[in-house]
């Protein structure tokens, strides 16, 4: 998690800076965040993003001290719409640039109890798509290919199938054309004399 704060110099340019973690704040160059202000001490306070999610301010015994809101302040936690003096800087939380749940860490609407659910529940979600991207990959491809086997499996049964109408409807139709040609050519019973007569004019004819 990171609060954006945004910080107002006295000349009026305006720096924005990432909380996350406990930060010293001052003139000094060993100070996480300086500031080129006469009024601030070298090491004038921290600003610290607890495990809750609240933005926890030490004045850490600066000269010139520190205001929350025009009033004098050691320690306090930040809030959405407070500002905190420094000098001549003012630091501010960026209200853009927060989710409604960060809000809500941020104004102290969750307590400890609610607050390690909610982040159980969330740890519980990530991990359960860590495992998704893991099986996934491997699922969905054998799918597929049980799914396009099952395709090929259907085409030959339909190509069997037509075949098979094709061959009988062949078979049928050679059936009734022999029935037709035996109906159309009937047999013809010839008598002993017909017969040597027959075979004579053959004779004949190869003469």
């Amino acid at each position: 998690m990171a609060i954006e704060l945004k910080c107002l110099l006295k000349n009026g340019d305006l720096v924005i800076f990432k909380l996350t973690k406990k930060v010293f704040i001052g003139r000094s160059s060993l100070c996480d965040i300086k500031i080129d202000d006469p009024k601030m001490s070298g090491r004038h306070a921290t600003l610290e993003l607890n495990e809750f999610g609240q933005i926890l301010f030490n004045d850490i015994g600066s000269s010139n001290g520190s205001k929350l809101n025009q009033k004098i302040v050691e320690t306090c936690f930040l809030k959405l719409n407070d500002i905190l003096l420094l000098g001549n800087t003012s630091i501010s939380i960026d209200e853009k640039s927060l989710t409604d749940f960060e809000k809500m860490k941020i104004k102290g609407e969750l307590s400890k109890e609610s607050y390690f659910t909610v982040s159980e529940a969330l740890v519980d979600v990530k991990n359960l798509l860590e495992e998704v991207k893991k099986v996934t990959p491997e699922v969905l491809p054998q799918k597929e290919e049980q799914t396009k086997e099952k395709e090929k499996e259907k085409e030959i049964k339909t190509d069997t199938a037509i075949i098979e109408n094709q061959n009988k409807t062949k078979t049928t139709k050679t059936l009734i054309a022999s029935k037709r040609f035996e109906k159309k050519v009937p047999s013809i019973k010839l008598s002993d004399d017909d017969q040597s007569l027959i075979l004579e004019l053959s004779k004949n004819k190869k003469k």
